[in-house]
């Protein structure tokens, strides 16, 4: 389940995606080169030390869920999107 409220976003996204549907471009569009991975919880301590130690910023932007899709909701948990995988 993807939270889309976590996705990171630049200052300079911000301001040029106002009058643009700003969460569709996060998800479909661009050259964003991230690194999406998955890791358990229990290792959140231990990536984000190791993350520090190498000037890198980890952002958790939601958690893996059963299913055959992948879910995309609101801040409120609202669904607002799926993508079948």
């Amino acid at each position: 389940m993807v939270e889309v409220a976590r996705l990171p976003r630049s200052e300079e996204f911000v301001r040029g995606a106002k009058s643009f549907d700003a969460h569709g471009l996060q998800l479909s569009g661009g050259d964003d080169y991230e690194l999406c991975f998955c890791a358990s919880a229990e290792r959140e301590a231990e990536l984000s030390s190791i993350a520090a130690s190498c000037g890198v910023t980890l952002t958790r932007i939601g958690h893996v869920i059963k299913g055959d899709l992948v879910r995309v909701v609101d801040s409120d948990g609202v669904e607002i999107k799926s993508l079948a995988r």
